[in-house]
């Protein structure tokens, strides 16, 4: 089976879900999926692919959902693991939850994406 990376260089705290889809190159198995990254909910669905032949393609989403306590402006990295017992394939997973408020730009403007928020006066206003 190949293996798809998955990058959320932007996630905040709303649930985001990517699509990927493998391809067989071995004999026929079952993989079942297991994801690693502390701080983020990720769930794959369908949890289990079964394969058939060599080239047959399956597809499958990885739902991620930063937590409250996961650090903001920091790439994280973990991984989808696909396993049939025998093999493992692993699938590289980067995530970066973006500042959503100022008290976390920290004065780093260089290394942090910070959004803020412009606010007018009713005169200002076009």
């Amino acid at each position: 089976m190949n293996y798809p990376s998955i990058t959320l260089p932007n996630l905040g705290l709303n649930a985001v879900t990517v699509t990927r889809t493998v391809t067989n190159v071995g004999p026929r198995s079952t993989y079942t999926a297991k994801a690693q990254l502390p701080g983020y909910k990720i769930v794959v669905v369908p949890s289990s692919l079964k394969f058939k032949k060599i080239g047959e393609k399956k597809t499958f989403k990885v739902t991620v959902q930063a937590t409250s306590v996961t650090p903001q402006g920091k790439y994280e990295f973990g991984e989808l693991q696909w396993s049939n017992g025998k093999h493992i394939v692993r699938s590289p997973i980067t995530l970066r939850r973006e500042n959503t408020n100022l008290e976390n730009c920290d004065g780093q403007m260089e290394n942090i994406l910070c959004k803020v928020p412009l606010l007018l006066d009713a005169d200002e206003m076009i």
